[in-house]
């Protein structure tokens, strides 16, 4: 993950981001149990988060992003 966030850190900063694929963590880290991921420093989405003005998530995994939504408190996800 870190390399991803490396790569597009510089152009991120202090802009609005777009997520696709937010949730992509959602079932390793479930299964690893670690929990709150939403607030692990390995979820690129988190990252993303802390560096850029502001973020949207997006995933094709409902089971993901509904579990996000009830848990993670601040979070813009579709």
């Amino acid at each position: 993950m870190n390399e991803r966030f490396e790569l597009i850190k510089p152009y991120i900063k202090d802009k609005t981001a777009l997520d696709i694929g937010c949730c992509g963590l959602y079932s390793r880290l479930r299964d690893l149990k670690i929990l709150p991921y939403y607030e692990s420093e390995i979820w690129l989405h988190n990252k993303i988060k802390k560096y850029a003005a502001s973020v949207t998530g997006i995933d094709v995994s409902k089971k993901g992003v509904e579990f996000l939504i009830l848990n993670a408190r601040g979070l813009k996800l579709s």
